[in-house]
């Protein structure tokens, strides 16, 4: 099973800082998600697990080889997809899916390929480049997935995935994941699906590793709230799983955590004025650590 060990990390790159005594295992058979203000510092660790580009200090360990030095022998094993890319693949999805099912004998065969995208309702007759955006990366997925590569960096995969399509390709990721022991690294700038979808959530700032959010449930995903008015109880909010942001005299920014069923009860003061419930940022989920 492969194990990524990677210790006291740093990376700079015209004059940026990108990582930072960053340090962090990933294990077999794990999602995890970096969180960042921009996606510079999840690009960089990327390019650097795969090879790509070699660290200024520290080290980077694939089951104990050096990701750079053994990059070659290691190659094999790596999969990415950039989910900005929007170059499109060529050929029916017949020929993408039958040319890499030749080229990959460790892989899933042709035939569970074939089953996996009938449910996804692409079908193997179309175009690769025909398709429509959300679905043209999920088959970019897939083609990784068919390759059986023990490690998948995604780069903001599901950016052009409508909600269905998100649910459907990360079902099937979080699946293969468990039945392949492969390690998933991804970058997204939703918080919704992080916490949906990853089992820890990597937080950086300034290329520094500031919090890892173990996520043991996926039912629910933080909300920021604002209250205007006066009132509100920030005591009792807090107990139920508020963490606040920002406190003025007539309005009040938190960030919660649960189900906000338990949260109404509170917001139902005379003097409150105005409630507004949005979806957090990373940005936001920062201001916690």
């Amino acid at each position: 099973m492969t194990k990524i060990q990677i210790s006291k990390l740093f990376k700079n790159e015209k004059k940026q800082v990108l990582l930072e005594d960053f340090s962090r295992q990933f294990l077999p058979a794990t999602v995890s998600a970096l969180a960042g203000t921009d996606f510079n510092s999840a690009n960089s660790l990327f390019e650097l697990i795969a090879g790509q580009a070699k660290l200024d200090d520290g080290s980077i360990l694939i089951d104990g080889q050096d990701s750079y030095k053994a990059r070659k022998k290691l190659a094999d094993q790596i999969g990415y997809v950039d989910g900005n890319d929007k170059n499109s693949l060529r050929g029916t999805v017949d020929e993408v899916i039958s040319s890499t099912v030749k080229k990959n004998n460790g892989g899933i065969s042709k035939d569970q390929v074939a089953a996996i995208l009938k449910q996804l309702d692409i079908h193997l007759i179309e175009p690769a480049d025909g398709l429509e955006a959300g679905r043209l990366q999920q088959l970019k997925i897939i083609v990784e997935i068919a390759k059986g590569k023990s490690i998948l960096l995604l780069a903001n995969p599901t950016a052009e995935m409508n909600e269905l399509q998100r649910t459907q390709i990360w079902q099937l990721l979080r699946d293969f994941a468990k039945k392949t022991q492969a390690i998933i690294i991804f970058s997204s700038d939703s918080i919704s699906e992080m916490q949906y979808f990853a089992d820890e959530i990597l937080y950086i700032d300034n290329g520094k590793l500031r919090h890892v959010q173990k996520l043991i449930t996926h039912d629910t995903t933080d909300c920021l709230v604002t209250v205007k008015g006066t009132g509100f109880p920030v005591a009792m909010a807090e107990t139920l799983g508020s963490f606040v942001i920002r406190e003025a005299n007539d309005e009040i920014r938190f960030i919660f955590s649960g189900n906000i069923q338990a949260l109404l009860p509170l917001l139902e003061q005379s003097t409150i004025t105005d409630i507004r419930i949005s979806d957090v940022t990373v940005k936001d989920e920062l201001m916690r650590f």
